[in-house]
């Protein structure tokens, strides 16, 4: 069975969760756009449910908006001070964190003892194109991530720092 529908329902509560988030830190889509190192057309059709942000895309706004990664599988709005993002090499980092994500989505795959076939097979999604998600060469959206690892029996949580 793929999981367009489950990836396209979690694109949409995700969605909210994210305007939720930056709407209670005084933030526009240009500054979450920027955190992000994306357009900020990319990042509102990430608010509106048509994209999915990677993993370390998440991860980034969370620290951007000084939230736990929790708040977006939550509905609760956490309003405290908020303090700069510091100065570093976004871009780079989350390089560095699609790579580790590809790297424990193929050992979740070894692990379950699926091919890669199969996973194909099963969720939909091309084999050249999960390949490139475990080689850390495309940003795996993280509702996508989540289907994955539902088919591989594996949680969300073990992929977060």
């Amino acid at each position: 069975m793929a999981i367009d529908v489950q990836v396209e329902l979690r694109n949409k509560k995700l969605g909210v969760l994210m305007r939720d988030a930056r709407l209670s830190s005084n933030h526009s889509m240009k500054d979450c756009s920027q955190a992000l190192g994306v357009t900020p057309g990319i990042y509102k059709s990430y608010e509106e449910g048509r994209r999915s942000p990677s993993l370390p895309e998440m991860e980034t706004l969370a620290y951007y908006l000084d939230l736990p990664l929790t708040q977006f599988w939550s509905k609760n709005v956490l309003v405290d001070d908020r303090k700069p993002l510091d100065a570093m090499d976004i871009a780079s980092l989350m390089k560095i964190r699609h790579k580790i994500i590809g790297v424990k989505l193929r050992t979740s795959r070894l692990d379950s003892g699926t091919s890669l076939k199969s996973l194909s097979e099963q969720s939909g999604i091309s084999a050249p194109q999960l390949t490139k998600y475990e080689l850390g060469e495309r940003p795996i959206p993280a509702s996508v991530l989540e289907g994955l690892l539902e088919l591989l029996d594996t949680v969300w949580q073990c992929f977060v720092f």
